[in-house]
Protein backbone atom coordinates (compact mmCIF):
# COMPACT_ATOMS: atom_id res chain seq x y z
CA UNK A 1 0.00 0.00 0.00
CA UNK A 2 1.12 3.51 -0.69
CA UNK A 3 1.90 5.79 2.17
CA UNK A 4 0.02 9.03 2.70
CA UNK A 5 2.71 11.63 2.59
CA UNK A 6 2.62 15.16 3.89
CA UNK A 7 2.52 16.40 0.29
CA UNK A 8 -0.52 14.23 -0.46
CA UNK A 9 -2.24 15.51 2.68
CA UNK A 10 -1.58 19.13 1.67
CA UNK A 11 -2.91 18.47 -1.84
CA UNK A 12 -6.07 16.89 -0.40
CA UNK A 13 -6.54 19.88 1.92
CA UNK A 14 -6.19 22.28 -1.05
CA UNK A 15 -8.64 20.25 -3.11
CA UNK A 16 -11.09 20.23 -0.21
CA UNK A 17 -10.83 24.03 0.17
CA UNK A 18 -11.28 24.51 -3.56
CA UNK A 19 -14.30 22.18 -3.50
CA UNK A 20 -15.87 24.21 -0.67
CA UNK A 21 -15.26 27.45 -2.56
CA UNK A 22 -16.85 26.00 -5.69
CA UNK A 23 -19.85 24.72 -3.72
CA UNK A 24 -20.31 28.22 -2.24
CA UNK A 25 -20.09 29.75 -5.74
CA UNK A 26 -22.69 27.27 -7.04
CA UNK A 27 -25.08 28.25 -4.24
CA UNK A 28 -24.57 31.93 -5.10
CA UNK A 29 -25.33 31.24 -8.78
CA UNK A 30 -28.46 29.30 -7.85
CA UNK A 31 -29.81 32.36 -6.01
CA UNK A 32 -28.96 34.85 -8.77
CA UNK A 33 -31.43 36.17 -11.29
CA UNK A 34 -30.68 35.98 -15.00
CA UNK A 35 -29.73 39.68 -14.98
CA UNK A 36 -27.27 39.16 -12.13
CA UNK A 37 -25.77 36.20 -13.97
CA UNK A 38 -25.51 38.28 -17.11
CA UNK A 39 -23.56 40.92 -15.20
CA UNK A 40 -20.89 38.39 -14.19
CA UNK A 41 -20.99 36.19 -17.30
CA UNK A 42 -20.94 37.75 -20.78
CA UNK A 43 -22.21 34.51 -22.34
CA UNK A 44 -25.44 34.80 -20.36
CA UNK A 45 -25.85 38.43 -21.43
CA UNK A 46 -25.29 37.47 -25.07
CA UNK A 47 -27.85 34.66 -24.72
CA UNK A 48 -30.37 37.08 -23.19
CA UNK A 49 -29.85 39.63 -25.99
CA UNK A 50 -30.31 36.93 -28.63
CA UNK A 51 -33.63 35.70 -27.25
CA UNK A 52 -34.90 39.19 -26.46
CA UNK A 53 -34.21 40.14 -30.07
CA UNK A 54 -36.06 37.08 -31.34
CA UNK A 55 -39.01 37.80 -29.05
CA UNK A 56 -39.17 41.42 -30.24
CA UNK A 57 -39.09 40.34 -33.88
CA UNK A 58 -41.81 37.76 -33.24
CA UNK A 59 -44.02 40.33 -31.51
CA UNK A 60 -43.64 42.69 -34.47
CA UNK A 61 -44.54 39.89 -36.89
CA UNK A 62 -47.61 38.98 -34.82
CA UNK A 63 -48.80 42.62 -34.94
CA UNK A 64 -48.27 42.71 -38.70
CA UNK A 65 -50.23 39.48 -39.18
CA UNK A 66 -52.99 40.65 -36.84
CA UNK A 67 -53.36 43.76 -39.00
CA UNK A 68 -53.60 41.65 -42.15
CA UNK A 69 -56.10 39.34 -40.48
CA UNK A 70 -58.23 42.29 -39.38
CA UNK A 71 -58.22 43.60 -42.94
CA UNK A 72 -59.06 40.18 -44.39
CA UNK A 73 -61.90 39.73 -41.89
CA UNK A 74 -63.34 43.11 -42.80
CA UNK A 75 -63.14 42.23 -46.50
CA UNK A 76 -64.79 38.89 -45.81
CA UNK A 77 -67.59 40.57 -43.84
CA UNK A 78 -68.08 43.14 -46.62
CA UNK A 79 -68.28 40.41 -49.25
CA UNK A 80 -70.72 38.31 -47.23
CA UNK A 81 -72.89 41.37 -46.61
CA UNK A 82 -72.93 42.22 -50.32
CA UNK A 83 -73.80 38.64 -51.28
CA UNK A 84 -76.73 38.69 -48.84
CA UNK A 85 -77.89 42.00 -50.28
CA UNK A 86 -77.77 40.61 -53.80
CA UNK A 87 -79.54 37.41 -52.76
CA UNK A 88 -82.28 39.45 -51.03
CA UNK A 89 -82.61 41.74 -54.02
CA UNK A 90 -82.97 38.81 -56.39
CA UNK A 91 -85.33 36.99 -54.03
CA UNK A 92 -87.57 40.05 -53.61
CA UNK A 93 -87.42 40.69 -57.33
CA UNK A 94 -86.82 44.37 -56.81
CA UNK A 95 -85.17 44.28 -60.15
CA UNK A 96 -86.89 43.62 -63.42
CA UNK A 97 -85.51 40.57 -65.24
CA UNK A 98 -83.86 42.71 -67.88
CA UNK A 99 -82.50 45.52 -65.70
CA UNK A 100 -79.13 44.19 -64.76
CA UNK A 101 -79.57 40.61 -63.57
CA UNK A 102 -76.62 39.62 -65.72
CA UNK A 103 -74.54 42.38 -64.15
CA UNK A 104 -75.66 41.31 -60.66
CA UNK A 105 -74.77 37.69 -61.38
CA UNK A 106 -71.36 38.75 -62.62
CA UNK A 107 -70.88 40.85 -59.48
CA UNK A 108 -71.93 37.90 -57.35
CA UNK A 109 -69.51 35.61 -59.17
CA UNK A 110 -66.70 38.16 -58.69
CA UNK A 111 -67.45 38.35 -54.95
CA UNK A 112 -67.39 34.57 -54.71
CA UNK A 113 -63.99 34.52 -56.45
CA UNK A 114 -62.68 37.12 -53.98
CA UNK A 115 -64.00 35.07 -51.06
CA UNK A 116 -62.24 31.98 -52.37
CA UNK A 117 -58.96 33.93 -52.57
CA UNK A 118 -59.44 35.16 -48.98
CA UNK A 119 -59.87 31.62 -47.72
Amino acid sequence: MSEVTEETTRALCLLNEENEQLQTKIKEFERMSVCELGAVNPNVMSYMRHWESRATEAEARVKELEGKLTWANSQWDRCVKRIKELEAELRNKKCEPHCGIITRCEELEELVRKLEVCQ
